[in-house]
Formats: C-alpha cells, structure tokens, sequence
C-alpha cells in the first residue's frame, strides 16, 4: 500500500479534516421542520400533473370522443386517404415540435445551495424508462407509417425521418445507459459545453421538422376548403393519437415522488437517524454532491486503514515480546535459553499471523482505492466543478495511507534488527556494554 506522490508539509489531524468534510453544515433543523419539507414537496409533486388540467379520465373521455366523431367522417366516405394521411402525420410533427422546443431549450437550474450537485441516472431515468420504451415505439410506428403509406415525397419522408430518428435515438439512451456507461451523471447545473450540446441536439430535431412542415403545407391540395373532411380524419386522428402520449405523462409518477415517500416512511418509523434523513432529502431535491456520491467508499477505505494499522500495533506488540525474550546464552541457564526460544518461535508466528492478516486487508483496500479513484474521475470528469471536494478526499486517504506506511516500515526494521540480536544470542544490555 503505497500513496501518490506528494509535496512535504504540515498536515493537520487527519481525523479533524474527516469530520470537517462531512459535519460542515448550518444548524440542524428539527424533526418537525424536516417533516413540514417533506409533506409540501410530496404534495407539490402530487399537484404536479394535475396544473396541467388533464387527469387519466378525463384523456380517456377525450380519446373516446374524438374517436366517436371519427366514426361519422369514416361513414360519409368522403375524405381522402393519403391526404388524410398526410395531415394525422403533420399534427402528430407538429405537436412533438411544439414539445421539443420546450425541451431542448429550457434548462434547470440549481436551488439549495452553492456547492455543485448532480443526478445519477437512476435518478434521471429510473421512472420514465417505461415513456422512454413508449417513445421509441411510437418513433418506430410513425415511421413505418409514413414509409408504408407512400404518403410523402422523399424528401419530405428523409426530413420525416430524420427527425423521428433522432428522436428515437435519444429515447432509447435511458434504455440502454445502465449497460453502456452505468457511472452517468448529469450535473444539476449544466456546463457551458452541456448546455451546448443540447441546444445542438434540439437544432437537429427542430430544424428540420420546421422544414418538414413548411414543405407538408405547400404540398396540400389548395383551396384547404376542397379537402376539410381530409383535415378532419386526419386532424382527429392526430388528436386521438396525442391525447394517449399526454395519457402516457400523466400516468408517469415524477421521479422525485416515491423516494421521499419512501423517505418520510422510515424517518417516521425510526428506520433513519436525523441526519440521515436531512442528507437524503438533499440528494433527492437537490442533486448529489461530490461527497455524498463518495461518501460510502470514502469511509470504507478509513474503515480498512484502521483495519490495516491494527494489524500493525498487533505485530508491533509482537515484535516487542520478542525483544523483551531474547536469549542470553552467555549468562542464562541452558533451559531458560531453551525455553525462551520456545516463545520466540509461537510469537514468531504470531507476528507473521498479524502480518498476513495486515496483508489480506491491503489487497482489499488497493481494489476499493481502484473503484473509488475510477468514481472520481467520473465525477470530475462530468461534473468539473466538483474537484475540490474529490482533491480533499484524496488528500486525507494520502495521508492516512502515508502514515500507515511509515508505521509499516518501522515496524519491518524493527523486527530485522530484533531478528539479528537473537540470531546472535546476545541481548540488547550486552550489545550497548560491548
């Protein structure tokens, strides 16, 4: 076990900077506080889809009549296919054109404090993959769809396309991140580069439906009133369609809901300290920080450098039987030096007991430091604005695993030169008089 290299300097008690990188918080709020927060934003987050007007019944209603006056225009028979075709493809366009822009142009922002936080992808996605897989069936759909039905011309079916592909794409991401890259996380505060990256993303599905659309309207049939049964299956068709992507959201729970849900459930039946639930109800609300995504591997890693460093004062209390046993041949009798040799070899084995043990711990702790530094470039790597917090880190694991060494290593010469002595049958009063 050995640490990175560093510069020499004073360093205060590594014990004092733990506990300051995790107890530096403003003063307590108390268990009826912590319960008021957590009922407002279960409620808000209950409200949530309910601002919007819709509930589940009332899109079933809607679904079911637009359907029903469906019937009627399929009755009469006077409509056209492709163009009705045509018109139900351009509303459902237009429609997830308007929810693009939303978006792929607005932006969160952080609201609880200062220091940089982030969501993993479990808290992304962990709700809304079932939309996810629902979007990326309606993408598949809408384009076998338009490519069945011959309904456009091509370049009105490559812009079709390539804008439901796109689309498709960035819905099977959540699908297929827990496989591909499972130590995602997405800054709450995006950078500059993020930031630009998803105003490129929402250019390149928005673009070119803006173009699909103007093209889809230049090629219908003019005047418009020559074909309004077109514009009525279709447009009713679009509207049935829509309303069951609306039914899909509002049946979504926010995925902020159940986790503190779940939250207030164990604080109130004494599952979590106070603490605790204040630190979770952050990560929830707010994001992760760099410490708290670190946190558990961090004190692990403490956890088995004190394991490590008992080994050390075990052998130590070892490698000092043995120096206070060290025969003198010269002026002990023959069966006190025998049986002191006796003791020197089962304590003997205990040290090397003590060092195995101390051994097995270090391999263990060199494959968790493994896991913890590859988190740590993860998050730094995302998320820049989090180093600080992981340099800290790193500097208190340096200097415990720097202070362990030097034991380690005094421990090591310490047994060598007890060894010569005894190799030599003299003790240590004998070698100072010599």
């Amino acid at each position: 076990m050995s640490a990175p290299p560093s510069q020499e300097q004073t360093q205060p008690d590594p014990s004092q900077k733990e506990e300051a990188l995790v107890s530096e918080k403003p003063a307590t709020p108390t268990p009826e506080s912590l319960l008021s927060l957590l009922d407002f934003e279960i409620e808000e987050l209950e409200n949530e889809n309910k601002r919007s007007g819709w509930s589940q019944w009332a899109i079933l209603a809607a679904i079911a009549g637009a359907l029903w006056l469906l019937t009627d225009e399929l009755k009469a028979a006077s409509f056209n296919t492709i163009t009705s075709l045509k018109i139900f493809l351009g509303g459902i366009a237009l429609a997830d054109l308007l929810s693009w822009i939303y978006r792929g142009f607005t932006f969160s922002s952080q609201s609880i404090d200062e220091e940089p936080r982030f969501y993993s992808w479990r808290t992304l996605f962990s709700n809304s993959r079932m939309q996810s897989a629902f979007e990326l069936l309606r993408a598949i759909l809408l384009i076998t769809l338009a490519l069945l039905g011959s309904t456009f011309s091509w370049p009105l079916l490559a812009l079709f396309i390539f804008s439901y592909g796109v689309w498709g794409a960035a819905n099977l991401l959540p699908l297929l991140l827990p496989i591909l890259k499972p130590d995602f996380i997405q800054p709450v505060d995006l950078p500059k580069p993020a930031k630009v990256s998803a105003i490129i993303w929402g250019l390149l599905l928005t673009v070119p439906m803006l173009v699909f659309l103007a093209l889809l309207f230049a090629s219908l049939p003019h005047p418009l009133g020559t074909v309004i049964s077109d514009f009525r299956v279709g447009g009713l068709l679009a509207i049935a369609s829509y309303l069951l992507v609306i039914l899909m959201s509002v049946l979504t729970t926010p995925s902020k809901l159940l986790p503190l849900i779940n939250l207030r459930r164990r604080f109130v039946l004494g599952k979590i300290s106070l603490n605790e639930a204040i630190l979770q109800t952050e990560i929830i609300l707010g994001g992760m920080t760099a410490v708290d995504a670190l946190r558990d591997s961090f004190f692990n890693l403490i956890f088995l450098v004190d394991r490590i460093n008992e080994q050390i004062q075990n052998a130590t209390v070892s490698v000092q039987a043995m120096e206070a046993n060290i025969p003198d041949s010269q002026n002990e009798d023959k069966t006190i030096v025998d049986d002191k040799k006796k003791t020197l070899i089962s304590i003997e084995g205990g040290y090397r007991y003590f060092i195995g043990e101390r051994d097995k711990y270090v391999e263990l702790f060199k494959k968790q430091l493994d896991s913890f530094y590859k988190d740590a470039r993860s998050i730094v790597r995302n998320m820049p604005a989090g180093r600080p917090a992981v340099n800290q880190m790193e500097q208190l694991l340096r200097s415990r695993i720097e202070l362990s060494d030097k034991q380690y290593f005094n421990l090591e010469a310490m047994h060598q030169e007890i060894v010569k002595q005894i190799e030599a049958g003299i003790s240590d009063k004998q070698n100072k008089a010599s």
